[in-house]
């Protein structure tokens, strides 16, 4: 493949967008598909390009290195400082926000949707079943027709709780200070695994999830952290070995008002390499804002990457943005 002058938006493989079944990498989508643009509507996809390119790699609140081409333009958003009369103190007043192109990014607020359309669910949903659905996200997996769950005894009285709720009969087996719990649901256990996991024990989020109603989407969050996390300090915090939990889970946390910080860590082990993507969300940070339905991160830092890359644009059908590793993007 030779490289052109692009005169398309353009991302790596790997960069996520979102579809109705969940986050997908770019470089699997393909004409026909569905994806969701910055509009909040899903748009079908007319053409796949592809190209070689150079890339950018922007760190801001909200994404550790997002990765695109130097006239990509992304949402985002500035201050002043002003004056508020009835105190006497400065404010930040933020200004419309309008399309930047990535290399002038570094001071400005990119920005991450922080509403989602809403979406019928395909069961009936209480509090106790998108509890559920959080903590299989966050510490379960099915083995067969059982659905497992390693915690502590800290944490044993939430999900005694729970399927005590729901009328389901929950074992238990100690192994040293873990618990094991577990039930047998063929048709429960069967439908989590559908739903909710990819191959190579993989995770994702359909994203009926997303326009869930506020509660079960609270009740959701709240399962993943007892899973997989602690609230600690004002702050959420939780580790996933995974860019689509990553990122589902900040869009997430993002919609029941919560300012979302990602940060990568990556390390070798027998030539392989391993992320550990941290989550960490609380009500206040000064480094983001919501302005409508959208929530904006601070970008602090961009560096060239000037090797040459396989990167991957889409031409819609309707609409001229879309979203790509939870950010807003021109296309």
């Amino acid at each position: 493949m030779k490289r052109e002058k692009l005169t398309h938006s353009s991302f790596p493989g790997k960069s996520l967008v979102i579809t109705p079944n969940g986050l997908r990498e770019i470089q699997y989508i393909e004409k026909g598909d569905l994806v969701l643009t910055g509009s909040n509507k899903f748009a079908l996809v007319n053409r796949k390009l592809h190209f070689l390119s150079e890339l950018l790699e922007i760190k801001g609140h909200g994404h550790p290195i997002f990765s695109v081409t130097k006239a990509q333009e992304i949402l985002a958003t500035n201050y002043k400082r002003v004056r508020n009369p009835s105190t006497g103190k400065t404010e930040r007043k933020f200004n419309k926000p309008g399309w930047i192109l990535g290399e002038n990014m570094k001071g400005n607020f990119w920005a991450s949707p922080a509403l989602f359309l809403r979406t019928e669910p395909p069961i009936s949903l209480n509090e106790d079943i998108a509890w559920l659905m959080g903590a299989y996200l966050g510490n379960g997996f099915v083995n067969y027709n059982r659905i497992n769950f390693l915690t502590n005894h800290f944490r044993c009285d939430e999900l005694e709780n729970r399927f005590k709720n729901l009328g389901i009969r929950l074992y238990k087996v100690q192994k040293g200070s873990i618990f094991e719990y577990y039930i047998i649901h063929a048709v429960l256990a069967d439908w989590l695994k559908r739903t909710f996991d990819l191959e190579y024990s993989l995770k994702n989020i359909p994203f009926w999830v997303y326009g869930m109603d506020e509660k079960y989407r609270q009740s959701f969050f709240n399962g993943f952290i007892w899973g997989n996390g602690v609230f600690e300090d004002g702050r959420y915090r939780t580790t996933v070995n995974n860019k689509y939990m990553a990122i589902g889970i900040k869009l997430i946390a993002q919609t029941l008002g919560y300012s979302t910080a990602l940060y990568l860590y990556t390390s070798k082990k027998k030539n392989k390499r391993i992320e550990r993507w941290q989550i960490v969300a609380e009500v206040n940070a000064r480094s983001s804002t919501v302005i409508g339905n959208n929530r904006f991160g601070l970008v602090r830092e961009i560096k060239n990457n000037k090797k040459i890359h396989s990167v991957y644009g889409l031409e819609i059908a309707e609409g001229d943005s879309l979203i790509v590793d939870g950010l807003i993007v021109r296309i």
